[in-house]
């Protein structure tokens, strides 16, 4: 079931990392530099200075041009890599920098300033910029799946206010009132223009939208209690996936937007016949690449009534992370895995047309991050890095591990849907993989 069968040489960083929305490029910080290089040919294409120290890194949605904020300089540095003496440079001045986002359309750029007080929209044509006052964060910035329109939240009298905005005029449309009490996220479907409002985490909410101001329906587990962690939209546009402080997700209809199940994350944990658990063996930790395919790092366990989760001495980083933050549906939106940050060494996958739990994985550290190989053939699978120098594949017929020659463990896993390429870094170092 090997899908990976080649990394690349070792490569230094100090900072951010990101991949290119096309796969084929990377672009890395190097103290107050930025590197573009070739991922498949892993040549430099481009390095391109910027004022202060890079915070953070973005392509635009052609792939074409990078964005590197540099908050303590409150400036953000745009550049072309198919044409290097271009460049353009925004500095927000007294207000500060916070966030910055591109837009869909990679001709205008959406910044937030420091404390919220102002929200901007750049344009790269004419070096303009439309101010809205009053914003939340950038979480709370969404375009629509064809980038015609943009909803942004704002803060006004105590209440969120949700602002459409037309991407051609980057003009309003529309603004209505929210029912979230503090909305910290929202996301619009991936097939229509139907938006997600999530409550802030003392409150359980989740809330959804047309464009016209209409509440298509709302979802409201409990009272009194720490609400949602996270919410996600499948790729089909069908479920949502909401993960709480309760240790459980709540698949929501996106039709009826009622729940058709529920998915616990509670020891024991009841599980049929079919369910595989894999546990990390101690005898991995270490291994050359050489020593790895002849030792068996997973050992495999199945029980047709309940697992026991038992964390050993990994556990949560600190009371407040507790609960569901982290999910990811499967390409055909049919699997589901998620990391109940309660006991944060395992991984569980689901399958969402039986509504049964498949596989759970226990590592001997907290899993760091995990994706869904894109553009996969056949079996769907799963990659997941656990601060370690290993790869661990997972699929619903077995398990495999790639051992990659990096002098520090990797935290950070990096797909692009329109690629078989991945970036696996550390914090000072990474590799790029390559797909069968």
């Amino acid at each position: 079931m090997a899908a990976l069968f080649e990394f690349s040489p070792v490569f230094e960083h100090n900072g951010a990392v990101v991949l290119s929305p096309n796969g084929l490029l990377s672009c890395k910080s190097m103290g107050s530099h930025c590197v573009v290089m070739h991922v498949v040919e892993t040549r430099t294409v481009g390095t391109f200075a910027c004022e202060g120290q890079i915070h953070t890194l973005s392509f635009a949605p052609n792939s074409r041009l990078v964005m590197a904020t540099c908050l303590k300089a409150k400036t953000i540095h745009i550049f072309d890599i198919e044409n290097p003496e271009w460049d353009c440079t925004i500095r927000e001045g007294a207000l500060g920098l916070r966030q910055a986002q591109w837009a869909p359309d990679s001709v205008h750029i959406i910044t937030i300033s420091d404390f919220s007080i102002r929200l901007t929209i750049w344009s790269l044509l004419n070096r303009s910029g439309r101010y809205i006052d009053a914003p939340k964060s950038i979480a709370c910035c969404a375009f629509t799946h064809d980038g015609k329109f943009a909803c942004f939240v704002v803060r006004s009298e105590c209440k969120d206010y949700a602002l459409i905005i037309d991407c051609s005029t980057w003009e309003e449309v529309n603004r209505f009132q929210l029912a979230s009490e503090n909305c910290t996220k929202i996301k619009f479907s991936s097939v229509d223009h139907i938006f997600m409002v999530v409550d802030h985490p003392l409150q359980y909410g989740v809330y959804f939208y047309d464009l016209n101001g209409v509440q298509q329906g709302g979802y409201r587990a409990y009272e009194n209690a720490l609400g949602v962690r996270n919410a996600v939209w499948s790729p089909c546009g069908q479920l949502i996936a909401v993960g709480s402080c309760d240790q459980k997700i709540r698949i929501v209809n996106a039709l009826s937007f009622q729940i058709v199940a529920t998915l616990e994350h509670l020891s024991p944990v009841p599980v049929s016949e079919n369910c595989v658990q894999y546990d990390q063996t101690k005898e991995s930790v270490g291994l050359s690449a050489v020593a790895l395919p002849h030792t068996r790092v997973y050992e495999a366990f199945q029980s047709d009534k309940y697992i026991e989760l038992d964390m050993g001495p990994v556990v949560a980083k600190d009371a407040s992370y507790c609960g569901i933050n982290r999910i990811a549906w499967s390409p055909s939106s049919k699997l589901l895995a998620s990391v109940n940050d309660s006991c944060p060494n395992y991984i569980w996958i689901w399958s969402i047309e039986t509504l049964e739990l498949l596989v759970v994985v226990k590592g001997l550290h907290n899993v760091g991050s995990f994706s869904w190989i894109p553009n996969c053939e056949g079996e769907e699978r799963l990659l997941l890095v656990s601060g370690q120098p290993i790869i661990t594949e997972v699929s619903l017929s077995g398990i495999k591990a790639h051992r990659i020659q990096a002098p520090t463990n990797c935290v950070k896993l990096l797909c692009s849907t329109s690629s078989k390429s991945i970036i696996v870094a550390s914090d000072t170092h990474l590799h790029f993989g390559y797909f069968h």
